[in-house]
């Protein structure tokens, strides 16, 4: 802005001129502040976008974790309970008692 100093205005022209270059320099300043914060816009955005992106990973990969889980939960309850029904007829054999208990 140094070089538009308030000059004595002489003439009709000389204050368009003025005026004119007033509005650009000022037009100048409103585009570099424009661009700036549209530059910090753009940099949070993608900021954000990151931030996203990896917290999106790590709910799928705890998804995917838990439908492991669910899985086997699914195997391991049949699993159980046949290993408790065949540990319950050895251990009934090794005790040795092969009647029924009388009522």
């Amino acid at each position: 802005m140094s070089d538009v100093a308030k000059p004595t205005l002489r003439s009709i022209d000389e204050k368009v001129e003025y005026i004119t270059r007033r509005f650009e320099a000022h037009m100048t300043e409103e585009t570099v502040v424009e661009k700036a914060t549209l530059e910090r816009i753009e940099r949070s955005l993608r900021d954000n976008t990151e931030r996203t992106d990896a917290m999106y990973a790590v709910f799928a990969s705890a998804a995917a974790g838990f439908k492991i889980l669910e899985t086997l939960g699914r195997i391991a309850k049949p699993a159980l309970w046949t290993l408790a029904a065949v540990a319950a007829f050895v251990t009934f054999f090794k005790t040795g008692r092969f009647e029924w208990p009388k009522l």
